[in-house]
């Protein structure tokens, strides 16, 4: 029966621990949803799908890449006094430029601020380039808003993100 008690208990307590973390700050704008990623190696063709959630508050701009489960794979964040790259357990990089870090990491940097920049400001065009990045608005919803993105990466290595924005709570 105690034993009972204390699974029970700790199940409690991970559910408001992840509670607590679900709590985003007072003007901030959170999008989440799915990605994926393909990308051309020596080695063949790497395909990486899963979710993803992007939180923008002042001071703080945050991609986390999520299993379909919601673990976190990997996060990107940036705040004012610099970048990092965090994966699995393991130390988080950081640095002052989030593109140096991505650049270091996977040989090329991901369009984050493109990214970013459609997330937070609906684009008027569908198709923009970004640095070595093609941006394009496959989708909106109503409002206006991007719901399904791609980005095609313009140089050495072959890489294709799309990603499918889930629908903005009004």
């Amino acid at each position: 029966m105690t034993a009972r008690r204390t699974v029970l208990g700790l199940a409690l307590a991970g559910a408001l621990a992840l509670a607590g973390c679900a709590v985003v700050p007072e003007g901030a704008i959170r999008r989440e949803g799915r990605f994926s990623l393909s990308a051309k190696t020596p080695q063949g063709v790497e395909n990486v799908s899963g979710r993803f959630l992007y939180l923008k508050a002042p001071g703080l701009s945050r991609l986390d890449l999520l299993t379909p489960l919601s673990g976190v794979i990997a996060r990107i964040e940036r705040t004012p006094q610099g970048a990092s790259i965090a994966r699995g357990a393991a130390d988080p990089l950081t640095g002052p430029d989030l593109d140096a870090l991505l650049t270091a990491q996977l040989g090329f940097a991901l369009p984050v601020d493109a990214l970013e920049a459609m997330l937070t400001t609906p684009p008027a065009e569908n198709e923009t380039v970004a640095g070595d990045w093609r941006a394009t608005v496959l989708s909106r919803e109503a409002s206006g808003a991007p719901s399904r993105l791609r980005f095609t990466h313009l140089t050495e290595p072959p890489v294709t993100v799309t990603i499918l924005l889930d629908p903005t709570q009004e």
